[in-house]
């Protein structure tokens, strides 16, 4: 009788402490990550980064409190930004979405250089270009130049193999 190899698949939560355990338990497995939970975890990492770049500012300046008040903004595709104007009390001034991010990211190259992963990787994921998506994640991870985001962004890649994890 003839026997088919068997198959793992494992599906998980991306909490740390489940993908090297699942590794180490099912060594010929796929690891397959949800899109929910990669989309939660890269606007996580994120508004982590946000918040950090944030407090280096003095909190009553201009650039912490739109970095405080316009943080919603910043979390969202920008493609998917409104383009109706609001009164944005932070700025005195009628402005559309885009322009408050356009404005606040003048304050920071750092927040800008962040912004622009960020934006680029939302982008690579929901066209499904995975190719793309973990290449632009290994080569910022090799420039060293996320420090903050190198940890979050870390997990998403399979360094135990030599394939990628999967996406759903």
């Amino acid at each position: 009788m003839y026997r088919h190899p068997l198959s793992i698949v494992n599906t998980m939560d991306m909490s740390g402490a489940y993908i090297p355990l699942a590794r180490k338990l099912f060594s010929n497995s796929k690891i397959v990550l949800d899109r929910f939970h990669i989309i939660q975890h890269l606007g996580r990492a994120f508004l982590k980064t946000r918040i950090a770049i944030m407090n280096q500012f003095d909190k009553k300046s201009l650039p912490y409190r739109a970095l405080k008040n316009h943080w919603r903004l910043f979390q969202k595709d920008s493609r998917k930004l409104s383009l109706n104007s609001f009164y944005s009390k932070t700025f005195r001034q009628t402005l559309a979405p885009h322009e408050v991010v356009e404005k606040t990211l003048g304050f920071s190259k750092e927040l800008t250089d962040y912004y622009t992963l960020y934006q680029l990787l939302l982008f690579h994921f929901q066209e499904k270009r995975v190719d793309e998506f973990f290449e632009l994640i290994e080569l910022k991870i090799e420039a060293k130049s996320i420090t903050t985001f190198k940890r979050s962004l870390g997990l998403f890649l399979d360094t135990s193999n030599t394939s990628r994890m999967h996406l759903l």
